[in-house]
């Protein structure tokens, strides 16, 4: 696989960004936000997510616990059943990584994004279920502008795709054409916001570990609907 955006050591034998799958469990349901104009704390409070250990640089272990849980539940000493979130800054992004899945689902996750997206900010997410289901949302300003629900293929994307995301498609995309694109739009979002780096270099920043304490299913839909509804502009936990 040759991905023009990432160095060899950035991405693992899938295909998916190598930070990510090093962070994640055996089996992950991953999911990824990023927000240009909101600091990790606020972002991390607004997927859901309460703030419960801050990180220096190079403090977030390299291994996980067992093949269940994550790096995450490592630095915090936490029961594998609790559902952890990490968060950092790059550049002028910020992110936000949710290994379980549970801060939005392949079909409505893009409001997320629209709500990260409010008053003037970009954002975008992007998923890759443990069943191999990807999708992926960028929103400016609170408003959805490009939301796919399967691999991006430019065949079937290329005229309704944004200009400002075509050079993070470019950077993201395998240049020898495999028959299995998987994680094309994970690397499109890491592409986006800059964090093509090694694991190394994502334990290399201050970084915080937070609960998901809106970690159930119908919790999240809860937070979906109000975004639909456009009721609160800034959803956090109580």
């Amino acid at each position: 696989m040759v991905v023009p955006g990432f160095i060899p050591e950035a991405l693992d034998e899938g295909g998916a960004p190598r930070w990510l799958s090093e962070l994640g469990t055996r089996d992950p349901n991953h999911l990824l936000h990023v927000v240009r104009g909101l600091d990790p704390q606020a972002a991390m409070e607004f997927v859901g997510g309460r703030v419960v250990r801050r990180l220096a640089p190079n403090e977030l272990p390299t291994q996980r616990p067992d093949e269940w849980s994550t790096v995450m539940h490592a630095a915090v000493g936490a029961d594998r059943m609790t559902d952890l979130l990490v968060a950092g800054q790059h550049g002028g992004w910020t992110f936000v990584y949710d290994a379980s899945g549970v801060t939005g689902d392949t079909a409505d996750h893009q409001l997320m994004a629209v709500g990260l997206s409010q008053d003037g900010r970009t954002a975008a997410t992007s998923i890759f279920t443990i069943n191999s289901d990807e999708s992926f949302g960028y929103a400016e300003d609170g408003e959805i502008l490009c939301h796919i629900l399967e691999p991006y293929d430019a065949e079937f994307y290329d005229e309704e795709t944004p200009e400002v995301l075509r050079p993070a498609i470019l950077a993201a995309i395998d240049d020898e054409e495999s028959d299995h694109p998987y994680y094309i739009n994970m690397r499109i979002v890491c592409a986006l916001a800059g964090l093509t780096f090694t694991p190394a270099e994502m334990r290399d920043r201050p970084l915080l570990i937070g609960e998901c304490v809106s970690s159930t299913f119908y919790d999240v839909m809860a937070k979906m609907s109000q975004l639909r509804a456009g009721l609160p502009q800034r959803i956090v936990p109580s």
